[in-house]
């Protein structure tokens, strides 16, 4: 069975930006025939890269939850986006998975069957510990971290999976204010697959509406009280540019000067 067996970043002329919330109901186009919808991505809470994708099944396997790795999507462009999310996987391949109740916690003993089942490079090894923060460079999450997490180990810890789609709406706190406005879309770089810009509507706060601001300038998220913190003042974010005029796919080229703080 073929996939896209890489955890490495796809070898592409221009990488691209998507809008996480475009790409949520998208069909998602398997081999040999569609089979789901898009639902949510699941994110790593340390280093913000989208580990797995959800996907609506439908009638077809009622009472399970189909996840697939980013590893199986075909590189996008715009083209594809128009008819659906391409992946190197046949509906053989996803029915013979290995099944998963619809409200179980997605842990390491789970991640680890699915990855040999579909072949695909386990990122938890493939990625050295630490190499967000220690090697981050410009654009990649600088995440404050507990001593707990810090001393978590990365082969057989379960993950820490955030779902994205869960997280819209929550508010944000500059660092010298209460809130700006909530979270109302997420751009990711379809290269890694890693959360890069965040798009705040500002509207409440001052005449403006939406900023784009850098995902790697959040601090943390609190569930709890529905609130991203992050880094940059609230002239920062007022400063900061607002989305392109239509949230299609942004040639990287052209969406790094949304952001002069990236």
């Amino acid at each position: 069975m073929p996939t896209h067996n890489s955890t490495e970043p796809n070898n592409r002329a221009s990488t691209m930006l998507y809008s996480l919330r475009n790409l949520i109901g998208k069909r998602i186009h398997a081999l040999d025939d569609d089979f789901g919808a898009c639902k949510d991505f699941l994110f790593d809470e340390q280093s913000y890269r989208i580990r797995y994708i959800v996907v609506r099944t439908g009638s077809w396997l009622p009472g399970r939850k189909v996840i697939i790795s980013p590893a199986s999507v075909v590189p996008l462009d715009e083209s594809d986006l128009a008819n659906g999310i391409p992946v190197n996987m046949d509906r053989e391949a996803i029915e013979n998975s290995p099944p998963i109740e619809p409200d179980e916690p997605i842990s390491r003993k789970i991640e680890s069957r699915l990855h040999e089942h579909y072949g695909w490079i386990p990122y938890w090894i493939a990625e050295p510990a630490g190499a967000f923060n220690a090697l981050a460079g410009p654009g990649m999450p600088h995440i404050e971290t507990s001593a707990k997490l810090r001393h978590r180990n990365p082969l057989t810890a379960d993950p820490l999976l955030q779902s994205a789609r869960g997280i819209r709406g929550y508010s944000i706190r500059p660092a010298d204010k209460k809130s700006t406005g909530p979270l109302e879309d997420l751009l990711v770089d379809s290269d890694s697959w890693t959360l890069k810009y965040a798009i705040v509507d500002t509207k409440a706060w001052f005449v403006g509406g939406l900023r784009v601001i850098p995902f790697a300038s959040t601090k943390y998220i609190d569930h709890q009280e529905t609130e991203i913190g992050v880094s940059l003042t609230a002239k920062g974010i007022k400063d900061s540019p607002p989305p392109p005029s239509k949230r299609e796919p942004v040639p990287r080229k052209d969406a790094d000067a949304l952001s002069q703080k990236d």
